[in-house]
């Protein structure tokens, strides 16, 4: 079992890297396109667990305003609108771990 949850948590770091790398790759490639404008970067953290990284380009020759932004965020909770996930699939399942 515990080489299960090491593994877990490889894939949890696996997904977070792969998708900040693709923040990245898609905010150098817009900044190149644009020529004018650059991100602004507003990295932020969660009390209950995790994080992310907010990134915004105002006044561009592309884009007026746009973001591209990533969260991970982790708690011993699910939100409210998940909760059911315990009734639906048994104990253990209201731990929260998300990426986006």
């Amino acid at each position: 079992m515990l080489s299960t949850g090491i593994n877990f948590m490889k894939e949890k770091l696996h997904v977070k890297q792969y998708l900040l790398n693709l923040q990245n790759s898609i905010c150098k490639s817009i900044e190149a396109e644009d020529e004018k404008s650059k991100f602004q970067v507003d990295k932020w953290t969660r009390a209950e667990g995790g994080g992310g990284s907010s990134r915004i380009i105002t006044d561009g020759r592309i884009f007026e305003k746009g973001g591209v932004n990533f969260s991970h965020v982790h708690g011993d909770e699910l939100p409210r609108q998940l909760q059911h996930l315990d009734q639906n699939y048994g104990e253990g399942h209201s731990r929260l771990w998300e990426s986006q």
